[in-house]
């Protein structure tokens, strides 16, 4: 009996084990997962009898490359840049005890770990950084870079990976500087730790979703991070993560159920973009019955003739079908 697969043409593919590099640099320990022989047995079977699959896949790889590749910036940055960088001085008003543990460096384990694991993200912000005229030093008690601009950061500074980009002034002592280190410190540890979990962009991204509906003093990193050694205020209002929480899941439900109506609606928009750039009749004016315009069309015709028309247009369009919920019916 013949087999009645569709036979896909394959594209050259990169070997596995570059797979399983790209997967585990680009997605960390989650790329390690992705990259168990029995997934990637399953994911070349669908790509041979799957078109949109092998595009998916292609597609992923691109993106996991430019990854990697930003990755490897980073470190010759890193190396570049920041091999051997000079030891942050401590103010002239330190005391002698201040400016003792200003300069001793911590002995642990831990440090050296996260600035392998971060040397990627830490070098890109170091390049950054010095693009801009960043004064760097690596402040020696928790290693890390410590780069002081003008400008180009967030708040009162912003930690990536193991590097801190603040101001420039005012030069703190060590009795007021070790506290806002400690809270970058860990900060650097979060880097690290996501990075290792799920790539270098996991960080980021899973502190920008929590920013979006916990802000500011509400951010469950800043919270781990310490909120008053971060210099931030302690909140005295309810946290807005609820409100923000059931707005997003009422958005969501609304989309969920009426996919097919917004599918269909965005078909309908390219459609008559589509004809808006061509001169010939378009196809459906074989399929569908002219429009006379409405009071509505009439006072916008006034303003804007061709939004007049584009309306019309879309009125046209609206009497195509919807057979299997979204597709228009040709």
């Amino acid at each position: 009996m013949a087999s009645d697969r569709v036979a896909v043409p394959s594209r050259t593919e990169s070997p596995g084990w570059v797979e399983v590099v790209l997967r585990v640099l680009g997605t960390g320990l989650l790329g390690l997962w992705w990259s168990r022989p029995s997934a990637m047995r399953y994911r070349r079977r669908r790509r041979s009898e799957c078109a949109g699959c092998a595009h998916r896949y292609h597609r992923v790889m691109r993106v996991l490359i430019v990854l990697v590749w930003l990755q490897m910036v980073g470190i010759v940055a890193l190396l570049a840049y920041g091999a051997r960088p000079p030891t942050c001085q401590p103010p002239s008003l330190s005391s002698y005890n201040g400016a003792t543990r200003y300069v001793t460096p911590t002995h642990d384990w831990v440090i050296p770990v996260r600035q392998v694991i971060t040397a990627g993200n830490s070098g890109l912000a170091l390049a950054y950084g010095k693009a801009l005229g960043g004064q760097f030093c690596d402040y020696v008690p928790n290693g890390t870079l410590l780069g002081r601009m003008k400008d180009g950061f967030a708040r009162g500074g912003t930690t990536y990976g193991h590097t801190y980009l603040t101001s420039l002034e005012p030069q703190l002592v060590y009795s007021d500087m070790a506290p806002v280190m400690r809270h970058e410190s860990r900060h650097t540890d979060q880097w690290a730790l996501f990075t290792l979990l799920g790539g270098p962009v996991a960080f980021p991204l899973a502190y920008g979703v929590d920013d979006v509906f916990a802000p500011g003093p509400y951010n469950n990193f800043e919270r781990d991070a310490g909120l008053a050694d971060g210099g931030y205020v302690l909140p005295d209002t309810p946290s807005p993560t609820t409100t923000r929480l059931i707005v997003a899941g009422a958005l969501f439900a609304i989309f969920f159920f009426e996919r097919h109506r917004v599918r269909r609606q965005v078909r309908l928009a390219k459609l008559l973009v589509h004809r808006l750039r061509i001169a010939e009749p378009p196809w459906w004016y074989a399929h569908t019955e002219p429009v006379t315009p409405g009071p509505a069309i009439g006072v916008v015709r006034r303003v804007s003739p061709a939004v007049a028309d584009a309306m019309t247009e879309h009125r046209r369009l609206q009497q195509l079908g919807c057979p299997d919920c979204g597709a228009i019916g040709y």
